[in-house]
């Protein structure tokens, strides 16, 4: 299973959403705005919200008449960890004539809170894994260009390696490393094979190991791994 490609369609699409999500909620909040009335209201209540850990939030519920004389309650849709404003506070409220419940309290939080965090959100989830996801593509492509048209040298084995910027469950994978030195420049290329989750020493050939590379860059190559064995799911 590949667990970056696994992991990249998971932020990818659930940050997507997210985004999506916080788009919609700051046009709507807009939409609301341009036929918002603006009216007084009183913090008639202060009511308690449990928190997924244990903490306990304070949501104001203020009470206001509508222009056409309705008595309207609602809870307001932020809540804060110390109870502000307090019973009795006169507050400021925007409402929709049409639809006087649909009130809201005004201040940036409560209009815009959670279009702001959910399009933040968002847009660092899908960022991420859209760019996982591209990472995955643009190496596949390399390798299949390099397998059409690379240039096949024979490289000296010089080490196992751990590749320890990359781990899974608490697990760094292995990179075989070999180096060549290009007769047509006298420079020292250094090669990396793709990262491994077993360790291949006891299969490491005593010969040398091919890499296909990119005449015009070396630094493209593709480790040609074919003689270790595969590993059992």
């Amino acid at each position: 299973m590949n667990v970056v490609k696994v992991v990249g369609w998971l932020f990818a699409v659930v940050g997507t959403v997210f985004l999506a999500a916080g788009i919609y909620m700051g046009i709507s909040t807009r939409a609301f705005l341009a036929e918002a009335v603006q009216t007084q209201g009183t913090v008639i209540d202060i009511e308690r919200r449990r928190g997924d850990e244990g903490g306990v939030t304070f949501a104001p519920v203020v009470g206001f008449t509508a222009a056409d004389g309705t008595p309207v309650e609602f809870v307001s849709s932020t809540s804060s960890s110390r109870q502000h404003p307090m019973r009795g506070d006169r507050v400021p409220v925007l409402y929709r004539a049409d639809a006087p419940t649909s009130a809201r309290l005004t201040g940036f939080l409560a209009l815009w809170g959670g279009a702001t965090i959910f399009t933040g959100l968002g847009a660092v989830l899908a960022s991420t894994g859209w760019g996982m996801l591209g990472w995955q593509w643009h190496r596949r492509r390399q390798a299949a260009r390099l397998r059409a048209h690379g240039v096949r040298v024979e490289t000296d084995f010089v080490e196992v390696e751990r590749n320890l910027g990359v781990s899974r469950n608490g697990r760094h994978p292995y990179r075989l490393v070999s180096q060549w030195q290009d007769p047509a420049t006298a420079k020292l290329h250094v090669f990396r094979s793709e990262n491994l989750w077993f360790d291949p020493t006891d299969h490491v050939p005593r010969g040398r190991i091919p890499v296909l590379i990119d005449r015009a860059d070396p630094r493209r190559h593709l480790m040609d791994v074919s003689f270790l064995p595969m590993v059992a799911n």
